[in-house]
């Protein structure tokens, strides 16, 4: 589904938040995804419902990805914005993170 969005982004690049959400579900629920990618999809969803609370459209999440690093991932979860306890809490998602950027 992220690769659809992402390579018809000529054909479609207004995401709605609909699209996040339905993206989000089917990619979360694989279950061979990478801990670190559940992270990225938590992150985007949270920042897409905050872009639309606003009235914002969404960024793909190629886009999303590529702008935000190491530093915006930990603070979601240091402040509770987006929930690891699926990922075994908040120090297991820190050292997901961490294994993922090699520090």
């Amino acid at each position: 589904m992220l690769e659809t969005l992402n390579k018809n982004r000529n054909e479609k690049t207004t995401l709605t938040i609909q699209d996040v959400r339905e993206t989000y579900e089917k990619m979360y629920k694989q279950k061979r995804i990478h801990p670190m990618q559940k992270i990225k999809l938590k992150a985007w969803l949270y920042h897409s419902e905050s872009r639309h609370r606003n009235g914002n459209a969404p960024f793909l999440f190629q886009n999303y990805t590529h702008a935000v690093g190491k530093q915006i991932y930990m603070e979601y979860i240091n402040f509770g914005l987006i929930d690891c306890e699926d990922l075994g809490g908040k120090e297991e998602a820190f050292q997901i993170i961490k294994s993922y950027y090699g520090f």
